[in-house]
C-alpha cells in the first residue's frame, strides 16, 4: 500500500494539470459549432474574409478576387454564370491563380450563350497579371451546343516553353454531339494567350437505326502531349487522334467497327503568335477538277487548309454563308471498303475565305433541281445541296445523302438555311437544318406551299417502306434569319395515299 500511493497522488496531479486543456478542447469545439447557429449576416461576413469561398456558391460572388475581376472589368455583377465558374490555385505555381467567369449574354433565341473571362492572378497579392477574352460566338453556342461544365486542368504539365507555363481549361458540351474540348493557354510577355482549341472527345449519332441492338455513337478521342524537338523557341506539340465509327449492314442488322488513328504535329510561328499544323494525316496525292459554281458553308467554325504553307487557318461565324467554289476534288476513299464513306477537298474562292475545305462542311446549291412556289406576288425557291463529300453508288441504297435545303424568298432577299426549332415533334439531337432525309429507310419530297393569313406553311411528304407521313411545318422569318417548326405529323391512310399520286 505505501509503494502505490506515491503512483496515485502522481496520477491525481497529472488529471489537475490536464482538466484545464480539456475544457478548453471542449470550448473550441463548441466555437466551431456555434457556426451552425450563426445568422445570415454572420456567415456572409465570415465568408468575406475566407479565401476559399467554395465555387458555384452565391457567396462565390463576394470573394475578394472575384470583385477584383468583376470590377476591373466592369463585368455585369448579376450575369455571372456562377454554376459554371471556377477558381483554382495552380498546383505547379501555387503562386497563381486562375479564374473564370461566364458572363451570360441574352439573345433573343432565349439560349444559354456567354462570353468567358479567364484571369491570372498573383495568389499573395491578389493582383491581377494578366487575362484572356473568349466571345460566345466563337464557344460553339447557338443552340446546336449547350455547355454542360467548365473547369480549369492543371494537372497535366503543359510545359510548351522553358520559361514560360501554360493551362488548360476543359470545356464540356452535349447537343447535337457530346464531348470535351480544351483550350491551352500560356503566359506570353504579361499577356495571357490562347494556344489553340483542341478536340479532345466527340461523341455522334449519325442516324438511328430500326435494327437491335442498338448502333453505339460514332466516337473521337484525342491526346495531346508535347514532344521534345523545338520550333522557334516552343517545343513541338503531338496531337493524336482516334475515331471510331459503325458501319451497318441493314439487311443482317448488324454492326462493323471501324478505327481510324491520325495525328498532326503543331509548331510554334514567330509571325502569327500562334501553334499552326503540319497535316500529316492529308499527305494524300489527289487530282483536282476547275469548277464554276456555289455553295453554302454548314458549318459555323470553318478551318481553311494551306498545305502548301502547312498552315491552318478558323474562321467564325461562317455558317449560311454562300461561297464561289473553283476547284474540287475527286471522292477519296478511306482505307476500309466501306462504299459510303470518303472525302474530298473544295477549294474556295469567296473573299475573306480563300483555300481548300473539307467536302464534308460545303454543299453545292443543286440549281438545276430548283422548286419554285409563287404565293401572293412573292417567290419561294427551294434549293436541294448535297455534300461535296456524300456519295451515292449504284446498287448501294444503304448510303446516307441527306439534302441540306437552301430558301430563297424573295420579298426578304434573304437566301440561306432554315433552322429548325425544337419542340416535341422536333428533338434537340436532331439535325438543326431543315433536311430531306434520303436514305435506305426514308424518302422526303416538298409536297406544297401555302399561305394561313401570314404564316407560311410547308408540307412534306415522307415515305417509308409501308408508312406514308404528312409533315406540316410553320415557316417564320425573325431577325434576319429563317426558322422551320414542325407543328403536325399525321400518318396517311391508304384512302389519303390514293388521293396524293
Amino acid at each position: 500500500m505505501k509503494k502505490s500511493l506515491p503512483i496515485i497522488i502522481l496520477i491525481l496531479y497529472l488529471f489537475i494539470q490536464c482538466k484545464p486543456n480539456v475544457e478548453k478542447l471542449e470550448n473550441s469545439n463548441k466555437l466551431l459549432n456555434s457556426k451552425d447557429t450563426l445568422t445570415k449576416v454572420q456567415q456572409e461576413k465570415l465568408a468575406e474574409k475566407s479565401t476559399n469561398i467554395p465555387v458555384n456558391s452565391p457567396l462565390f460572388l463576394k470573394d475578394s478576387l472575384v470583385l477584383k475581376i468583376i470590377k476591373e472589368f466592369n463585368l455585369p455583377k448579376d450575369s455571372v454564370h456562377i454554376n459554371f465558374a471556377s477558381k483554382k490555385t495552380l498546383l505547379f505555381s501555387p503562386n497563381k491563380t486562375v479564374v473564370v467567369l461566364p458572363i451570360v449574354k441574352p439573345n433573343i433565341h432565349n439560349v444559354l450563350v456567354f462570353d468567358l473571362y479567364v484571369t491570372l492572378l498573383n495568389t499573395k497579392k491578389g493582383k491581377i497579371i494578366s487575362s484572356y477574352k473568349q466571345d460566345a460566338s466563337s464557344l460553339d453556342q447557338g443552340g446546336e451546343e449547350i455547355i454542360t461544365n467548365i473547369s480549369i486542368i492543371d494537372d497535366t504539365p503543359f510545359k510548351i516553353h522553358s520559361k514560360e507555363f501554360s493551362f488548360g481549361i476543359s470545356l464540356s458540351y452535349d447537343g447535337v454531339s457530346k464531348g470535351k474540348k480544351l483550350y491551352l493557354l500560356t503566359q506570353k510577355n504579361h499577356s495571357l494567350v490562347k494556344i489553340y482549341d483542341f478536340l479532345m472527345e466527340d461523341k455522334k449519332t449519325e442516324m438511328s437505326y430500326e435494327c437491335d441492338p442498338k448502333i453505339p455513337s460514332n466516337e473521337i478521342t484525342s491526346n495531346l502531349s508535347i514532344s521534345t524537338k523545338k520550333t522557334n523557341g516552343y517545343f513541338n506539340l503531338k496531337y493524336t487522334t482516334t475515331s471510331k465509327n459503325y458501319i451497318v449492314n441493314p439487311e443482317k442488322c448488324t454492326y462493323k467497327e471501324v478505327i481510324e488513328k491520325s495525328f498532326d504535329i503543331f509548331k510554334f510561328s514567330k509571325k502569327t503568335n500562334h501553334y499552326y499544323g503540319t497535316f500529316k494525316k492529308d499527305n494524300i496525292k489527289y487530282s483536282f477538277k476547275k469548277t464554276k459554281e456555289k455553295a453554302i458553308i454548314l458549318p459555323n467554325n470553318l478551318q481553311i487548309k494551306y498545305p502548301e504553307y502547312s498552315l491552318k487557318k478558323e474562321y467564325k461565324n461562317t455558317h449560311n454563308l454562300i461561297v464561289k467554289v473553283d476547284k474540287k476534288t475527286d471522292i477519296i476513299k478511306i482505307n476500309y471498303k466501306e462504299p459510303c464513306d470518303g472525302y474530298s477537298f473544295v477549294y474556295v474562292n469567296s473573299f475573306p475565305i480563300k483555300g481548300w475545305i473539307n467536302g464534308r462542311q460545303l454543299y453545292p446549291l443543286n440549281n438545276d433541281h430548283n422548286l419554285i412556289f409563287h404565293l401572293k406576288e412573292n417567290s419561294y425557291i427551294f434549293t436541294p445541296t448535297v455534300s461535296y463529300s456524300d456519295t451515292h453508288k449504284a446498287g448501294k441504297t444503304n448510303c446516307l445523302v441527306n439534302k441540306l435545303i437552301v430558301f430563297q424568298d424573295k420579298n426578304n432577299a434573304y437566301e440561306g438555311l432554315i433552322r429548325m426549332v425544337n419542340n416535341s415533334l422536333y428533338s434537340k439531337k436532331e439535325f438543326p437544318y431543315l433536311t430531306l432525309k434520303n436514305n435506305y429507310r426514308i424518302s422526303d419530297e416538298i409536297y406544297q406551299l401555302e399561305n394561313e393569313g401570314e404564316t407560311l406553311l410547308l408540307k412534306i411528304l415522307r415515305k417509308k417502306k409501308y408508312r406514308r407521313t404528312l409533315l406540316t411545318l410553320k415557316l417564320f422569318f425573325k431577325e434576319n434569319a429563317y426558322y422551320a417548326e414542325i407543328i403536325d405529323k399525321k400518318k396517311l391512310t391508304k384512302s389519303e395515299i390514293k388521293k396524293l399520286q
